[in-house]
């Protein structure tokens, strides 16, 4: 395999080679800039602002995390100290098709979600698009990752960070072949505190973004809930009824399913009825307006099926690989056996019994190995969590007012499509 050399000194090849740097005012996009000035590339600073269109709702800042580019000013004045041109795009409404809109219809369909991955993706969309109008041969970020090409299989190959707590490579994974061949990770090589001395040499003051650990745009919190009313007709916010997954029992009723989300725990209640600190919601079904709840101390599960995969490194789907799942990008890894189902689904059989319990609709992320530079294999998103996801088990709750619930009620059912008129670049 031979490796992209993305951080090699200055070179006479580069001198004829464009790259559009994505700029988000920090020092991570600041020092991938500054590298790739000094490589002798012809650099490019591209700002996507995602927030604060004519649609923006009220209490957008308090839905969305700080990495959002808000500074265009500062930007444009980074650009000019690298003397490198500047332009801004603006991509609310892009933003809330593909980002917004799919976190309120998974929230609506009682489904996980990782809008992280969403945003990553359309960001590397929108900067190919700029790339392909301004003539750029390659784009450029700052996250902390490795791309490798390798000339045998003449694949390009996602690897994590030298630095293993400043690894991006779980929110990159959603990326194909027609991305990665165009992208350049200029800190591919460095660790944050090396950046960091880098981005100190050049004399601005960065914004340092204080996000607090696991915490990401439209995650669960009053201010989303009140989002999520504001932006979706009374018809799809189901109230209902609060069931003990194992016995089936009637709790309590609740006000709205969009107030709840897979794995909550401390639940309260508007009755009489307190509810067990213990019990965990496992399970949300809005065809019939329930939500399920268990302690999971003891569950255990063999196996999952993930939808929607992707497969990056285009690994022969006619046999089983060893890989290793993440199920969040804070999560370990849990070594596996894929075997490659039709329709882009696969199947994941673990080794070792896994605790808990796995919320349909996670994001998840497969890797070849725990390793130093480990690659990764592939992306998608969780559909069925052992036996329990399976809805002819003969152990789901039987409820009089349960609806019929057929395998047509996929994913892609419960996920409603919020608007389905994608605007363009």
């Amino acid at each position: 395999m031979s490796k992209a050399n993305y951080n090699s000194s200055g070179s006479s090849e580069n001198t004829k080679k464009t790259v559009v740097v994505g700029m988000t005012g920090g020092l991570d996009s600041t020092v991938a800039a500054y590298l790739l000035k000094t490589q002798k590339y012809h650099c490019i600073g591209v700002a996507i602002k995602y927030t604060g269109g004519d649609e923006a709702p009220e209490n957008e800042k308090d839905i969305v995390c700080d990495c959002n580019v808000d500074q265009l000013d500062f930007i444009q004045k980074i650009c000019e100290h690298l003397d490198i041109p500047f332009y801004a795009v603006e991509a609310s409404d892009l933003f809330k098709y593909r980002v917004i809109d799919h976190a309120l219809a998974a929230t609506i369909g009682g489904l996980a979600y990782y809008p992280c991955a969403n945003c990553t993706e359309l960001t590397i969309d929108i900067l190919c698009d700029k790339a392909k109008k301004l003539g750029a041969n390659y784009i450029a970020t700052g996250h902390y990752s490795k791309i490798a090409y390798n000339k045998k299989t003449n694949l390009y190959n996602l690897i994590t960070a030298n630095d293993p707590i400043q690894d991006q490579s779980f929110d990159l994974s959603c990326l194909g072949q027609s991305h990665l061949q165009k992208m350049i990770l200029p800190l591919a090589e460095l660790r944050r505190v090396e950046v960091s001395k880098i981005a100190d040499s050049l004399g601005f003051n960065f914004k340092l973004r204080k996000k607090s650990p696991g915490k990401r745009c439209l995650s669960y919190s009053n201010a989303f809930i009140e989002f999520v009313e504001k932006s979706t007709p009374k018809s799809l916010r189901l109230m209902g009824g609060i069931i003990n997954y194992e016995d089936q029992y009637f709790i309590t009723e609740h006000d709205g399913i969009h107030r709840y989300h897979i794995g909550q725990k401390n639940l309260e209640s508007d009755g009489p009825v307190d509810i067990d600190p213990h019990l965990e919601i496992v399970k949300i079904i809005p065809s019939v307006k329930n939500i399920y709840v268990a302690v999971t101390d003891k569950w255990t599960f063999s196996f999952c099926i993930l939808s929607q995969f992707l497969n990056i490194s285009s690994l022969d789907v006619s046999k089983p690989h060893s890989a290793y799942v993440k199920f969040g990008v804070n999560e370990l890894p849990i070594a596996c056996i894929v075997n490659y189902k039709s329709n882009q689904h696969v199947s994941l059989e673990f080794l070792d019994p896994v605790k808990g319990h796995i919320a349909r609709g996670t994001y998840v992320a497969l890797y070849d190995s725990v390793a130093k530079g480990a690659k990764v294999v592939g992306c998608g998103v969780l559909q069925r969590c052992g036996d329990f996801d399976n809805i002819y088990n003969e152990e789901f709750p039987k409820d009089k007012k349960q609806l019929d619930y057929t395998e047509d009620d996929s994913d892609d059912n419960q996920n409603q499509e919020v608007n389905k008129d994608e605007p363009k670049f």
